[in-house]
């Protein structure tokens, strides 16, 4: 993956990787890596007659033009603006993943063959020493800092909505045959708004974007093993990490993004 240029080591590395999984027959997975504004882009589609992995593409780039669009177009506040708690970032996510469901909904209302289809889709990015997240859907963002290990999104499917109404154990969502059900995604329907949170920047925080084809495969303990043990060599942790979901039945297409903060 081509690096920026300057001759000194970049304060954050990046890396990805995508793999069909051992029963798929195609992927409907995508990532897109933005790295002069750090931003990192994933999505895993859905849809018949292959308009999953349309779905996702053109749901990343949608973002990516719409985040850079916005990125550009702001300005500085007025005077007797309403101070935001959310940084810049993060309302060019928000955004930048609206005009992703109205890209894939306008392409899945032009093409029969397309209807119905959507997307997850999960950003990042770094800036001014935060993190800003936006997903909708199932895809995850985690992140490694100091040994710990934690989920920075909460999925937006059946099972974790039953969790989280106390009706089902994490245990028994994720042996749920429900459990790929999708309550809220990418191209689905007019008006559906991103989950954003925004986190504090340290130096040596590793994020590791990821499909369900990994988290439902790998247990969060071995994802942290890999992205410790790989962590100055983010290429080989991605390489291991869909090499551990293949491992467990690679039931499903597999992508990974890992990016690692080396300094602020």
């Amino acid at each position: 993956m081509a690096k920026p240029s300057s001759p000194a080591a970049p304060p954050v590395r990046a890396e990805a990787a995508t793999d069909t999984g051992r029963v798929r027959g195609h992927n409907e997975d995508f990532f897109l890596l933005a790295l002069e504004a750090h931003l990192y882009l994933l999505a895993d589609g859905m849809g018949g007659h292959n308009a999953g992995e349309v779905a996702s593409r053109l749901a990343l780039e949608a973002a990516r033009d719409a985040f850079q669009a916005a990125s550009r177009s702001a300005a500085a506040p007025s005077p007797d603006a309403t101070p935001s708690p959310l940084p810049p970032a993060a309302h060019h996510l928000r955004t930048a993943l609206k005009a992703a469901n109205t890209r894939v909904l306008e392409e899945s209302r032009a093409a029969r063959e397309r209807q119905g289809m959507g997307t997850t889709v999960v950003a990042l990015c770094l800036a001014s020493g935060k993190a800003a997240i936006a997903h909708m859907g199932d895809s995850r963002v985690y992140r490694l800092r100091g040994g710990d290990f934690e989920q920075l999104t909460d999925d937006h499917s059946l099972v974790q909505e039953q969790v989280r109404m106390g009706l089902l154990s994490q245990a028994q969502a994720q042996s749920s045959p429900h459990k790929n059900v999708i309550t809220r995604a990418c191209g689905i329907r007019e008006g559906v708004e991103p989950d954003l949170r925004v986190e504090t920047l340290q130096a040596g925080d590793i994020f590791l974007l990821c499909s369900d084809g990994l988290s439902n495969l790998v247990e969060d303990q071995e994802m942290a093993r890999i992205l410790e043990s790989r962590r100055s060599d983010l290429a080989t942790a991605c390489s291991d990490l869909i090499a551990a979901a293949n491992s467990a039945g690679g039931d499903d297409n597999i992508t990974v993004v890992a990016v690692a903060v080396d300094r602020l």
